[in-house]
Parts: C-alpha cells; structure tokens; sequence
C-alpha cells in the first residue's frame, strides 16, 4: 500500500476540494497521512485508511491586538511543525499532495531532497490571492514558480487558469473541477413566487464576496430568508445579526456533508467575488458545481471567470458587485419557473461534463503507475 501525504494549511473536515480527493485516494487503496491545521479547535476528520494529523493552534481572529505579527509567528510555526512532519514520514512516501504554496514550499524542499514526487495542488495562485508589497509578492512568485515547475504534476481547478502560470513550465498539467462528490440530484419544481426565498452561502466569510454589503441590506427584506455558513472576518457580524433578525441563520463552521444538506434546502446560491481582485479572474468556486448537482440556480459576479459558464449555460444569472444588482437578480429569481428552467440548465450541463465520476477519473491517473 503506497503511501500519500496530503498538506494542506486548514483544518480539511471542511474542506469539500481536500476532502474529496482524500477519499478518492483512501477508496483506490492508497495509505494517507493528511498533515492540516486546526484553525478554529473543532476539526474532526475519520476514515478508512487515513491518518490525521493537526497543527493545533487557533488562528487569530481579525480584532486580536497585534495580529500581523501574531499571524506571522503562527504562519512559521505551522511551517516548523509541517516541515517536522514531512521529515518524520518521508522514507515511507511515495507522493507529497501539496496544497497551495502555503504549503508547497516546504513539500517541494522536502520532495526534493527525499526524492518523493510531488503532486502540487492549486487552489489559488498565491500571489494573486492576496495584497502583497511588491518585492514580498516577487519572492513568493518565483517560489511558487520553482514547485511548479519542479512538480510531477500540477492540478489546476478550470482550463482558464492555465494562462494564471504562464510564467511556469509545468510537467504535466490536470483539471480538476472542483464538482462535488455526490449524486445528481433532481428537485422537480420548486415553489412558486408568493413564497419567502431562501439563499445560502456556505464557505469563507472574508472580505471581497459582497458579504458585507449583502447584510446591510437583507435586514430590511423580511420576504427573503439568509442562510450562511463557514469561517472568517464576517462570522462575529453574521452571528450577531441572526440574534437579532429572524430571517437571518448564522450556522458557523461546517463539515462537507452539512454543507450540502444545508445547500440542498435553499432555493438559490450565490459566490459573488470581487472581480478587481486579480485571483478572482480565475474562480472557481464549489458552490456553482454544487447548485448545478443540486438543480438550483446560482448568482456570480460579472469578470470572475466563473461568470462565463453561468452566463453561457445559463444556469443562474450574473451581476455587479454590488448589493442593489444582487437583490434584482433575488426578486428575478422569485419566479418559480425562471429558478427551474435554469436550474434544469445547470443540472443537465454538470451531468454531460463536470461530474465528479469524470474528475475522479482524472485525479487517480496521477497516481497510476502507467503515468509516471
């Protein structure tokens, strides 16, 4: 039984991409070490054939004194202890899944050294995923450049994002959609247009996802029931406003399978992501995949990459970055028949093409022994 570390810088019980890929490789008769971090203190992860370990150490919450450096000094002590952890199992490896550069970096110097392949995983192009002094962000490019281009094999999440590394040279290159690993599922009619609409969003409550011009305006609308769910800056606000409005529900941080249940009993999702964000050019988020599997139409924002397969399937509609455009595609989409026909679009798209049969497929020919 060959053995695969998967690195990953979160707690992964939440994680639907890491989760995924997990299990598909656990299911296919690989050993796995997962090697993530406990941000919140509430991870729980148990399966056949996997060992879990965390770095336990919560991570500082946005109004902690001092958290820049707080941040910094938490950041190089999980580095520390992934590097420990990297070491301690590398003579029994045969592949390093790395997530990120927030933990490539250190796999690929172990990878290297240890002479284990390294699969390397992108969620998001690091340094288009965050605000960077120029100089730092130079230097964590040519990092990432470096895993790239030393990697097996790379995995990116859409065909758009090949353009993302065009500075690197990878080996091989596999896309990976990030479709949920569940059956398809087909609602039938959904309610008609005199009923309360239910939305929800589910993942990372940060800045740049409209989130916070939403709650300012879904206070005064008592017709639309808000459903959110996950970890981040908007938690305590989100939290605070479910104490004090009944159309509002505030349930945390959420294991993969809660998710969906949740997402499964709403009417619409949304992932509406700042398009001046340069990664967000490029997203890719589970939500659209899931609404597709679900039969449920999806909001997305105008320029954010995802738009183009809303828009071009019509499978949900696409807006501006802002709360007003938002709640107009709301009231469009209290149309019963306007929510299943696009609905019905995205679910017979998702079956012909983005199943997760089809990424599956593509994820365990890394492994195969044929392909390497």
């Amino acid at each position: 039984m060959k053995t695969i570390i998967f690195a990953r810088s979160t707690e992964i019980y939440n994680d639907s991409r890491a989760t995924k890929t997990i299990q598909t490789l656990a299911n296919a008769g690989y050993h796995i070490i997962v090697l993530g971090w406990d941000r919140t203190g509430q991870a729980t992860f148990q399966y056949k054939n996997i060992d879990v370990l965390l770095f336990q150490k919560k991570f500082v919450s946005s109004g902690t004194k001092g958290k820049i450096i707080k941040k910094i000094s938490l950041v190089l002590s999980f580095n520390r202890w992934l590097k420990k952890q990297l070491k301690r199992y590398a003579k029994q490896t045969a592949f390093i899944h790395s997530c990120d550069l927030d933990t490539g970096w250190i796999s690929y110097k172990i990878a290297k050294k240890y002479k284990i392949k390294l699969v390397y995983d992108i969620y998001d192009y690091y340094v288009h995923a965050r605000s960077l002094p120029k100089p730092l962000a130079m230097v964590l490019e040519k990092r990432e450049i470096k895993v790239i281009n030393f990697a097996h094999t790379t995995i990116l999440c859409t065909e758009q994002r090949i353009a993302q590394i065009s500075r690197a040279k990878p080996n091989n290159i596999v896309i990976i959609h990030n479709t949920p690993k569940i059956p398809v599922l087909d609602n039938g009619m959904q309610k008609n247009h005199n009923d309360d609409i239910k939305i929800v969003f589910i993942g990372s409550l940060g800045e740049d996802r409209l989130l916070q011009e939403i709650a300012g305006e879904i206070i005064h609308r008592n017709d639309i029931k808000l459903t959110i769910g996950g970890f981040g800056k908007y938690s305590e606000l989100y939290n605070k406003l479910s104490t004090e409005h009944e159309n509002i529900t505030f349930l945390g941080p959420l294991s993969f399978k809660d998710t969906l249940d949740h997402e499964n009993k709403n009417d619409i999702l949304f992932a509406c992501y700042n398009p001046e964000i340069k990664n967000h050019e490029f997203s890719a988020p589970n939500k659209v995949y899931h609404a597709m599997a679900m039969s449920k139409p999806v909001i997305v924002c105008k320029d954010t990459g995802i738009d183009k397969l809303v828009a071009n399937g019509e499978l949900g509609l696409v807006i501006d970055y802002d709360a007003k455009s938002f709640f107009n595609a709301v009231d469009k989409l209290c149309d019963g028949d306007l929510r299943n026909q696009l609905g019905k679009n995205g679910n017979d798209l998702y079956k012909k093409n983005y199943s997760y049969e089809v990424m599956e497929k593509r994820l365990l020919e890394i492994y195969n022994e044929e392909s390497i």
